[in-house]
């Protein structure tokens, strides 16, 4: 699966816009359908969000709200808690603490039943 229709599709599962909720923090909901590429293969007859598109989720907020490609450099403190199943709302928030020198942001994926993943991730944007 090309890394690029991934991320088309995870941008097509966005229920709302991009919301500001402070002056360095952003949210936006998703809800993947059990067609959704993503859930292929992990698991059958048992469908849960992979890790790595949780990630790729919250870099397509991050993108977003930078207005250009980025690239993950680093993860720190990942914990994976809730799992995320077909037609589930999630809200991601991703909360800008970088400074001149590197682009940081903390990441809340949460769910009806609470936070379903945090991480902090490094990007380094594109030109």
């Amino acid at each position: 699966m090309a890394m690029n229709k991934l991320k088309a599709e995870i941008v097509k599962c966005a229920e709302t816009q991009m919301e500001r909720i402070g002056p360095q923090k952003v949210s936006r909901r998703y809800c993947f359908p059990p067609s959704f590429i993503g859930f292929s293969g992990h698991f059958p007859g048992y469908p849960v969000l992979p890790a790595f598109v949780q990630v790729m989720t919250a870099m397509a907020v991050v993108e977003e709200l930078k207005g250009r490609p980025c690239d993950l450099s680093s993860m720190e403190r990942a914990k994976f808690r809730v799992e995320v199943r077909p037609d589930q709302m999630i809200r991601v928030e991703c909360r800008d603490y970088g400074s001149q020198d590197e682009s940081a942001f903390e990441v809340n994926i949460n769910t009806a039943e609470g936070v379903a993943a945090s991480f902090i991730m490094k990007i380094i944007e594109r030109k």
